[in-house]
């Protein structure tokens, strides 16, 4: 419905919908595009402010104009890199459905046959990287809902704020600065320049898939998205759309890189483009 639009990712969300839509969608790591007001960081650190578009090209385009930098000239052969694609669910117990992997699969075939290194390996997921996330998504709720009167927002919103508030009380609140999760995730990557995995367990799900409380549904999102904990290593990734399902609807694979590998993603994403004939960048769409 539009050229472009501005999301914030502090789990996902700027990738998951992207990924839902049929469209590009890019997580620069925090600091790449300034905050409102001058603030530091979001969330304690789990957010950053990103483009979603219909093309990769824009959307280099809008970062570079976000980040205050001038438009860097059009883009030239794509870099040999090393991807390791991984298939391995975020949280442990969840499953990736076979008509996802099916297709990242496919995309790695492609890119090594475009003459791109891939190989299968996976990041060192820890087992409880559900509870470190929440030690800084909760807090940031709390920390956004400051000033509000509590009593006119929606019951389930109402309970997170008080579970951000606590685990503030507790002493349990701790910026992303502070997760060590990010260096073995460096370490890990000095073999790789990019790494590939599905943005969502599954392809997207019915509305109103989750209507219980707070705690029932984030255990149910955590299942099915495989982007938080990129927010949580504060790494830069992207969603880009590369197949239909049986049912029509939009799979993506995820992107990561490193800090500052932002244009390894990108160069990445554009060659995506090229060899996945996906209807949103059919040229008279």
């Amino acid at each position: 419905m539009a050229t472009l639009a501005l999301g914030s990712d502090g789990g996902g969300s700027i990738r998951v919908p992207a990924a839902c839509c049929g469209i590009f969608g890019f997580k620069p790591a925090p600091g790449v595009v300034p905050l409102a007001r001058g603030s530091e960081s979001h969330w304690l650190g789990l957010s950053a402010f990103g483009p979603l578009s219909r093309t990769v090209d824009d959307a280099v385009l809008m970062v570079d104009v976000l980040a205050g930098r001038p438009a860097r000239p059009a883009r030239g052969p794509t870099p040999s890199l090393r991807i390791a694609v991984s298939l391995r669910p975020m949280v442990p117990g969840s499953r990736i459905d076979p008509e996802v992997a099916t297709v990242v699969e496919d995309v790695a075939r492609r890119l090594r046959e475009a003459g791109q290194t891939v190989v299968e390996a996976d990041p060192p997921y820890p087992l409880d990287g559900g509870l470190r996330f929440m030690r800084r998504w909760l807090p940031g709720i709390a920390e956004d809902a400051e000033g509000l009167d509590l009593a006119r927002v929606e019951p389930r919103t109402r309970r997170m704020v008080r579970a951000g508030k606590l685990l503030r009380r507790l002493g349990l609140a701790a910026p992303v600065a502070r997760e060590p999760l990010a260096g073995r995730m460096r370490e890990w990557f000095g073999d790789h320049d990019l790494l590939m995995t599905p943005v969502l367990a599954s392809p997207p799900v019915r509305h109103h898939r989750w209507t219980a409380g707070w705690i029932r549904t984030t255990l149910g999102v955590a299942r099915w998205i495989q982007t938080a904990v990129w927010n949580l290593t504060a790494f830069p990734a992207a969603s880009v759309p590369v197949a239909l399902s049986k049912e029509y609807l939009p799979i993506a694979v995820q992107l990561v890189a490193l800090p500052g590998a932002e244009d390894t993603i990108f160069a990445a994403a554009q060659q995506l483009s090229d060899l996945v004939a996906f209807p949103a960048w059919a040229p008279d769409s």
